[in-house]
């Protein structure tokens, strides 16, 4: 159990993987990569997730991404969240208050 290979599309080569691990900034899209890394490598989803600190279903997900989409694949997909109830402005004034020391 755990020991089932997966299918991985090889969107880039061995090399073009190495460059883009050190290329790459957000530690998202990283973290992500060196698990598609570890499947290139060989290992099993379970080994993979497992290397990177991900759930098995975390990694179905990603290789799932990958195999569609390739690296933008691995890009998070945040809608950006609740909008905030303060205005801008409020937000500056908050701010300077507990700068100030204000309660």
């Amino acid at each position: 159990m755990g020991t089932r290979r997966v299918v991985v599309e090889r969107h880039l080569t061995e090399q073009e993987m190495r460059d883009s691990l050190k290329n790459v900034d957000d530690p998202k899209v990283v973290r992500r990569l060196c698990f598609v890394n570890n499947l290139y490598e060989g290992d099993t989803l379970k080994q993979a997730t497992r290397r990177v600190g991900a759930s098995r279903g975390i990694g179905s997900e990603w290789l799932t991404r990958w195999n569609e989409d390739g690296p933008k694949g691995l890009v998070p997909r945040f809608g950006g969240g609740r909008p905030p109830k303060l205005t801008h402005q409020q937000s500056r004034d908050l701010q300077r208050l507990l700068e100030d020391g204000q309660p």
